[in-house]
């Protein structure tokens, strides 16, 4: 009551302040205003719709946290994609439920009661029949069984019977209700094997011919299609928005004070004294502000020749008191002129070293390796093992410390300015100490310092290196769309704890489930689960502890829609805008790199297989010399005289 209270007085000074109806800002203008008046209405004391409906209303004033996506630019952008895809995914969904209806109805005809075979034990001939399967000692306990071809058969001393099995299971399609869930299981991959597997036992493999193209046609064209629906949309207001901005850029001081002469009769001037004199005032301001300019134009100019004139003095006299002084090899100046030039030819070379192809593929190879030792440190590791790995480590540091050298010679004190450089120089600092000190080695936290070596493959890899550029120029969009997402999770954890938390605890069957709307806490967990994909066996254990309460599917399907559907589309959505303009193929000299490379170990193993070829010809050719009968000089002489004859 003291909320409803508080709610109704903020109506009451609202429409004070601003009004009721009427006007721009009036109070049920503002859509947030007008759904929270609504509510503030209904749940009113003397208003017994709570009671009759057993709903509580005041659960959805959570909605209005919403309304806090308006502070932040970029927030409020993003909630206007979300809200803008729903609109758009209408048409999909329609066609999507109509796809899922027809499927439900089809399998319910198909599969109705198969689920309810079980396996019972030959009953006796002096036995009533009726009596003996419905004894439960009688059959097998996951039964399960089929008469069909390829179906799961009974053991010997038993036969598959219908109708047997209880109807407190689950995943049966007996009715629509349950076929429609089992059928969203299929398309939403959502533990749908669970569900193929009873049907393969009660069926047989007959049954994939339907639920295969039902996966198909529906997971993977009409969710496909609905992503490409938010997708669309989503560009389409990046693009609207961008169109808008570029066309605000265009806009000048003189465009927005255009005027046309032809149209100043109809709007004739004031010439009452006080106007002229305002205009004159104005006039005077705006001479003596160009007087001024001009002025201080000519003051720069003056300054400006003078300046050349003092400079062309200064040269004069520096080339009158000039000394010639000769070569000689004592010379200091001509010395440190001469390792200079020597050492910046020394750096152009190392710079060309660090550009080619063969560096960065050397220093890619080597970060490949120290991975590999990475992954291989495990728990009770042999002490030759151990000594391996120190040995990979030390050389894997040693040539990260190389690669730092020449980076540091070819770009001087240049190579600070980038932050990968001052990563990858920590690395290494940090590794040199751990390999000095062997205590420090086994560290978790040298551990993870080693790891950001694995960094280095976006230094040697263009390709990836646009990635992480693009991936943090959208971190700024992706935080503010997990903002949207956050508040989605909040405001839906707090109606489901409000509308099914009351009708878990009221419920007989005190299911234990992992996760429920008991408490605000485990709501979050479900809401959670759900925007994952992972909802129908929560749905169940809902629907099981409401007594099959139709607000269990209603809220768990628009929650799936709405937060896993709509949310994952837009953050695919945003990335796509990202990666629009990013070319991700190998350049010219990348491709004529990396094709020089395989042609180097395709020749590497081609002439590796020519070569045992022509050793086991070569030994080959010996044994047959070895097994064939040795000929005397007369009988070789015989057999060349008998053949030039």
């Amino acid at each position: 009551r003291i909320s409803i209270l508080f709610y109704l007085s903020e109506a009451v000074y609202q429409s004070i302040s601003r009004g009721f109806i009427f006007g721009t800002y009036c109070y049920l203008r503002n859509p947030w205003m007008c759904f929270d008046f609504i509510i503030t209405l209904v749940s009113l004391p003397h208003i017994e719709i709570i009671k009759t409906t057993k709903f509580q209303l005041q659960s959805l004033r959570g909605i209005r946290i919403f309304d806090a996506i308006t502070i932040i630019p970029g927030v409020r952008m993003m909630g206007r994609g979300v809200m803008l895809s729903l609109n758009g995914i209408t048409g999909v969904t329609l066609l999507f439920f109509t796809f899922l209806t027809s499927v439900s109805i089809v399998s319910k005809h198909i599969f109705s009661g198969v689920f309810r075979n079980k396996c019972v034990i030959e009953p006796p001939k002096n036995a009533s029949f009726s009596e003996f399967i419905k004894d439960p000692v009688n059959a097998l306990k996951d039964g399960l069984c089929g008469n069909l071809t390829g179906a799961r058969e009974c053991p010997s001393g038993y036969i598959c019977l219908p109708n047997i099995r209880d109807d407190n299971q689950e995943a049966h399609f007996d009715k629509l209700v349950s076929s429609l869930i089992n059928s969203l299981a299929f398309v939403t991959h959502d533990d749908w094997g669970t569900i193929f597997d009873q049907i393969f036992k009660a069926t047989g493999p007959l049954s994939s011919f339907f639920f295969v193209p039902v996966i198909f046609f529906g997971s993977f064209c009409l969710l496909n299609l609905m992503l490409i629906v938010v997708i669309s949309t989503y560009e389409a207001m990046v693009s609207a928005n961008e169109a808008k901005y570029q066309e605000l850029s265009i806009y000048t001081y003189h465009s927005y004070f255009q005027f046309d002469i032809s149209r100043l009769s109809l709007y004739p001037l004031p010439t009452n004294r006080k106007t002229l004199r305002k205009v004159f005032r104005q006039r005077d301001d705006l001479l003596s502000h160009q007087e001024a300019v001009r002025q201080t134009w000519e003051m720069m100019k003056n300054l400006i020749n003078l300046s050349q004139n003092i400079q062309q003095k200064m040269e004069m006299k520096r080339a009158q008191n000039k000394v010639f002084i000769p070569k000689s090899e004592g010379n200091i100046q001509n010395t440190e002129q001469t390792i200079l030039d020597k050492w910046i030819v020394f750096t152009q070379k190392v710079q060309i070293i660090t550009e080619s192809s063969s560096f960065r593929w050397f220093i890619l190879l080597t970060v490949c390796i120290n991975a590999i030792f990475l992954a291989s440190e495990h728990a009770n590791m042999s002490p030759k093992i151990d000594w391996i790995l120190d040995v990979g480590n030390m050389v894997c540091v040693t040539i990260f410390f190389v690669e730092i050298l020449i980076w540091f010679v070819a770009m001087g004190f240049h190579y600070f300015l980038s932050i990968w450089n001052l990563l990858d120089l920590t690395v290494v600092i940090l590794g040199i100490i751990s390999i000095s000190e062997n205590s420090l080695k086994h560290t978790t936290g040298f551990r993870l310092f080693k790891l950001l070596n694995l960094l280095k493959f976006q230094k040697v890899w263009p390709a990836l290196q646009s990635i992480s550029a693009v991936i943090v120029n959208s971190l700024g969009r992706i935080i503010r769309l997990i903002i949207v997402v956050s508040l989605l999770i909040f405001v839906f954890a707090i109606i489901g704890n409000r509308v099914l938390g009351r009708l878990y605890l009221s419920s007989k069957d005190k299911i234990k489930a992992r996760w429920s709307f008991k408490t605000f806490e485990e709501s979050l967990f479900v809401v959670l689960c759900i925007f994952t994909g992972e909802w129908i066996q929560s749905l169940w254990n809902c629907m099981n502890s409401t007594e099959h309460s139709p607000l269990c599917p209603i809220i768990f399907v628009s929650y799936y829609l709405i937060g896993n559907l709509v949310i994952i589309s837009v953050f695919a959505a945003l990335l796509l805008t990202s990666f629009r303009n990013l070319d991700l193929h190998f350049s010219s000299e990348n491709k004529f790199s990396f094709k020089r490379c395989c042609t180097y170990i395709w020749n590497w193993i081609d002439a590796l297989f020519q070569r045992i070829q022509k050793k086991s010809n070569i030994d080959e050719n010996k044994k047959n010399y070895e097994k064939s009968p040795k000929k005397t000089t007369d009988e070789i002489y015989t057999e060349i005289k008998q053949k030039y004859q």
